[in-house]
C-alpha cells in the first residue's frame, strides 16, 4: 500500500486529485493538510511514501514546504503547477527540483470522461514510481555554504587521454529522474572551448522542456537548444530531444525527429538515441547513462561500448534513482562508473586537456 500525503490550495482540485488517487485499490491517502505550515507534521505523523504539493499554498509556498521537507524528513514529492504559472517558466520548474521535488507535473483538473482514464493513469504511474525512490536528505542553504567552503580533493586515477586510439565526435547522454541538478553539475564544469557536440535525452513531462532549455542555458557554459529536425550539429552545442519525438543522428552529424513510440514507452527514449549514435558513431562517440527508473539506454549503452565508444554510467551514491546506471552497469556496459564531478572531470580530460 502506497501512502500519499496531499497539500492542497483549492477543495475543486483536491476532490478531483483524491478521486483519481482513490480510483487504485494500492494507493491510500493518508491525510490532506491545509498549508505550508501544517505539512511538516502532518510528514511526521503520517510518514507518506509520497507528497503530492501544489506550488500554490497559504502561509508557506510549495517551494519552501518542499526545501523545509527535504531538510527535515525526507520524502519523495510531486509538485503540481496550476494554470495561474507558466507551464515554461523554468524559473518556477527548476526552483522546484532544486528544492528537492523529484518531479513537476501540471496540476490535474477535472476532464472530459473519455479524457479521465489518461489523466488517472499518467498520475497514478507517476504516484507509484516516485514512492519507488530513495530520496536523501537536503541541507539547508547556509550548512551548504559551510560544506562548498571546505577544500576538496578529486584525485584523477589516472590520465584518461592517453589511452584514446580514436577522437570523439559526441557524447550522448541520458538521464531521467534526478536529471536537471546532475545536468547542472555536468554542464557547468565544461568549458566554453569543449570541441564535440553533446545531445542530452531527459524524460520530462510533456510541456516543460523549453523552460528546462532556458534554464540550462543560464548554468552552462556552452549554448544549449531544442534539437531541430535536418539541422546539422556544431561542435561546442548543447542539444536537447524536444517533447514527444525520437531522436536519431544520421550521417554527417543530421538531426532526426521522429514520432514514433519506442518498445518501452518513452518519446523520447534514450534507447532510440544511443542506437543510432552506436551505428552512426561507432567508436567515435561517447556515451553517458545517468540517474532513473527504469533502464532505458542500458542495452543500447552496451552496444555503443561493444562498438568502441567510451561509456560511462553514474554511480549509486550519487544517483537519485540508480535503475537505468545500474541495468548497464549489469549488464557490462560501463567502462567507468562516476559521480557526475567525476564525469566532467574525464569529459575535460578526454576532450580539453589533450593537447596542453
Amino acid at each position: 500500500m502506497i501512502k500519499v500525503l496531499v497539500i492542497k490550495n483549492t477543495t475543486d482540485v483536491v476532490d478531483f486529485l483524491l478521486s483519481i488517487l482513490n480510483s487504485d485499490s494500492t494507493i491510500r491517502v493518508t491525510g490532506v493538510a491545509n498549508n505550508g505550515q501544517d505539512v511538516i507534521e502532518a510528514v511526521k505523523q503520517y510518514k507518506p511514501d509520497v507528497i503530492a504539493i501544489s506550488i500554490d499554498m497559504h502561509k508557506m509556498d510549495g517551494l519552501e514546504t518542499t526545501r523545509k521537507i527535504m531538510e527535515t524528513i525526507p520524502t519523495p514529492i510531486i509538485v503540481f503547477i496550476n494554470d495561474f504559472w507558466n507551464i515554461n517558466d523554468s524559473t518556477i520548474t527548476l526552483s522546484a527540483m532544486e528544492a528537492g521535488a523529484l518531479m513537476v507535473l501540471p496540476q490535474p483538473t477535472r476532464v472530459k470522461e473519455i479524457e479521465f482514464e489518461a489523466t488517472a493513469t499518467n498520475l497514478l504511474q507517476a504516484i507509484k514510481a516516485m514512492a519507488e525512490v530513495k530520496v536523501v536528505r537536503r541541507w539547508p542553504k547556509t550548512q551548504q555554504k559551510a560544506l562548498q567552503s571546505l577544500p576538496r580533493f578529486i584525485q584523477k586515477e589516472t590520465s584518461y587521454y592517453n589511452k584514446l586510439s580514436t577522437t570523439p565526435q559526441i557524447v550522448a547522454i541520458g538521464v531521467s529522474t534526478g536529471g536537471p541538478i546532475i545536468l547542472q553539475t555536468i554542464l557547468s564544469n565544461i568549458p566554453i572551448d569543449f570541441p564535440i557536440p553533446i545531445l542530452i535525452v531527459q524524460h520530462m513531462a510533456v510541456g516543460f522542456i523549453r523552460g528546462f532549455v532556458e534554464w540550462l542555458n543560464q548554468i552552462s557554459n556552452l549554448p544549449v537548444q531544442l534539437a531541430v529536425n535536418g539541422e546539422r550539429l556544431i561542435a561546442g552545442q548543447v542539444y536537447i530531444a524536444p517533447d514527444n519525438n525520437q531522436i536519431k543522428i544520421g550521417i554527417g552529424g543530421q538531426i532526426i525527429l521522429t514520432k514514433d513510440l519506442s518498445e518501452i514507452g518513452h518519446c523520447p527514449s534514450i534507447s532510440n538515441c544511443f542506437s543510432s549514435i552506436a551505428e552512426t558513431y561507432g567508436k567515435h562517440a561517447i556515451g553517458i547513462l545517468l540517474s532513473g527508473m527504469g533502464k532505458d539506454g542500458a542495452a543500447e549503452l552496451k552496444l555503443m561500448r561493444d562498438n568502441g565508444a567510451i561509456t560511462i554510467a553514474q554511480d549509486e551514491e550519487s544517483s537519485v534513482v540508480f535503475g537505468m546506471p545500474a541495468e548497464a552497469i549489469r549488464l557490462g556496459a560501463a567502462q567507468y562508473i562516476l559521480n557526475p564531478e567525476k564525469i566532467s572531470l574525464l569529459l575535460k580530460d578526454l576532450l580539453c586537456n589533450k593537447n596542453k
